[in-house]
């Protein structure tokens, strides 16, 4: 053997690719797993805006309700009617649209 070699030995370059092969493994799951979380969290955050969009369409067309005339004289008519059902303890609502209107 010679004194005034340097370098590494086989053994060592072997151990240092398997230490750097664990953490590039390590490395690429947890990029992996942003990544899924990312596409999850942009997905129901999509699907909240669409669930927004509805309620707020819906409050839209609930504030535009008028109450509208009954032919019996000046009386007028609510433009929602709530009822309980019989059988269960649902509420349920009631439009009573304008003659023509729908």
């Amino acid at each position: 053997m010679r004194r005034g070699a340097r370098g590494f030995t086989l053994v060592e370059v072997l151990v240092a690719l398997a230490i750097l092969a664990i953490t590039a493994a390590l490395a690429y799951r947890g990029t992996a797993a942003l990544v899924d979380g990312e596409v999850r969290l942009t997905a129901e955050a999509a699907r909240w805006r669409t669930l927004d969009a509805v309620f707020a369409r819906l409050e839209a067309d609930l504030r535009q309700a008028q109450p509208r005339a009954v032919r019996a004289g000046a009386a007028r008519e609510p433009a929602w009617i709530a009822f309980q059902s019989s059988f269960q303890s649902i509420i349920r609502c009631m439009y009573l649209a304008l003659p023509g209107m729908g």
